[in-house]
């Protein structure tokens, strides 16, 4: 499947079990600024874009997770980054509009399947700023066995996270547009891309209501989730926001069902829902999210090998779910 770059795409927001602080860094660097989604060039340069069919470069995430009342934590602000060097791969992406199962032992598709050769580009600092304080996502743990993250991803060079319990609103506003600020380092420049993040409006829940936890998965019943239509005010020019509800088993997802857009509801098949009970009879997660997906390309301004970097804004609410007897 094929989208235009700055169009939203998909994303989860696992239950997460790593934690980091964030740099001590009070003040943005000075950055070269780079517009990846086309580079500026001599008139008789190739001008390069990325879209969905282009190699995978890395990526970086901007999650607000709001979880159920009583729950401890209340909220949760976390971000993540990594950037691929050497052999590019292209993984199969999940299907928009639908439900897609993630139960491959390894996994198949974007954004969970790793390339067994991988390496990991420096950029330096990862920060994320626009919102009520500026995001600096730390360097993450390279460890043997390799650390993984709440995607179960595991990383076996630099990479930067960052993940803060009841500190959503400290870091993270909905309806608002964030840059990113790489810092730079031996190999590779200082960048900024501007506005390439945009968390989506919070979306008050009708059915089930934010009052429900667990949500319950009726045997051989569709599940319908309503929620009010937020108006997304500050969207740039050219991205969308889209609906995604996932269904993980700890941290992997089992499911994922999206479709294009926020029309205020999205239905989990009667099979699907069957699916879900039977991978995890005990219950875990259900994650309720608007999601954007933007794409800029990786390129230090002189190679471009179309390469993409996915850049990802998720608002989600994280609950449980139980599956009762049929």
């Amino acid at each position: 499947m094929m989208r235009n770059s700055g169009l939203a795409f998909w994303l989860f927001c696992g239950l997460g079990t790593v934690s980091a602080c964030g740099d001590d860094v009070s003040a943005i660097p000075d950055a070269r600024m780079i517009d990846a989604r086309m580079i500026d060039a001599p008139p008789d340069a190739q001008e390069f874009t990325v879209d969905f069919e282009s190699m995978e470069g890395g990526e970086v995430r901007l999650e607000y997770l709001q979880f159920p009342p009583g729950n401890v934590p209340q909220t949760r602000a976390r971000g993540t980054a990594f950037f691929y060097k050497g052999p590019s791969v292209h993984y199969p992406l999940p299907v928009i509009p639908g439900c897609t199962t993630y139960q491959e032992n390894p996994p198949t598709k974007w954004p969970l399947a790793q390339a067994a050769n991988r390496q990991y580009l420096d950029v330096g600092q990862v920060i994320i700023t626009g919102g009520p304080q500026q995001f600096n996502l730390a360097a993450g743990a390279v460890t043997t066995p390799p650390t993984k993250d709440f995607l179960d991803r595991a990383y076996t060079g630099p990479w930067r996270f960052s993940s803060l319990n009841d500190m959503g609103r400290t870091f993270i506003s909905d309806n608002t547009r964030y840059d990113v600020v790489l810092t730079g380092s031996a190999e590779w420049p200082a960048q900024i891309f501007e506005d390439v993040l945009y968390m989506p409006d919070a979306f008050p829940l009708i059915s089930p209501a934010a009052s429900v936890s667990p949500v319950p998965l009726v045997a051989n019943t569709p599940l319908t989730i309503t929620y009010q239509v937020p108006t997304n005010t500050q969207l740039p020019a050219g991205s969308t926001v889209d609906t995604l509800i996932a269904f993980t088993n700890g941290n992997p997802p089992v499911v994922i069902c999206t479709e294009e857009g926020i029309d205020g509801s999205i239905t989990i098949p009667a099979a699907t829902v069957d699916l879900i009970r039977a991978a995890v009879p005990g219950g875990s997660r259900i994650l309720r999210q608007h999601v954007v997906h933007n794409l800029r390309e990786l390129t230090n301004g002189i190679t471009h090998q179309n390469q993409r970097i996915d850049f990802l804004s998720v608002w989600c609410y994280n609950y449980p779910f139980s599956v009762p007897a049929p």
